[in-house]
């Protein structure tokens, strides 16, 4: 009797933890409107991903736009996402204010170099 209610209560927290952290990513999605970051533009890169198209099975391409930057405050060299708008405004070892919504820039302020 002992043994079933301890396994019991062990998947009830584990789906309610499950539950619990797909709540806080939706609301993170929707509710948080990002943070303003003083980026250095290090590197652009542009990688092609491939993948079967479920509705038409065929295969298709899509370009994923990538920037390594240094933040104002730190020396690590951070990964972002951007769209192709904002990819092409951004210039190689330039300064920029953006807005910085869960890693991917949704916003470019202004040029501070």
């Amino acid at each position: 009797m002992g043994a079933d209610f301890v396994f019991q209560l062990i998947q009830t927290v584990i789906v309610v933890l499950i539950a619990g952290g797909f709540i806080v990513l939706l609301a993170l999605m929707f509710f948080y409107r990002g943070t303003q970051k003083r980026i250095t533009v290090v590197k652009k890169r542009i990688s092609s991903h491939g993948g079967l198209n479920s509705w038409r099975s065929k295969w298709t391409y899509c370009e994923i736009y990538t920037v390594d930057c240094k933040y104002d405050n730190s020396r690590k060299i951070h990964t972002l996402r951007c769209s192709k708008m904002h990819f092409d405004m951004l210039k190689e070892n330039k300064e920029y204010e953006v807005k910085i919504k869960l890693r991917e820039i949704i916003k470019v302020k202004q040029n501070l170099s």
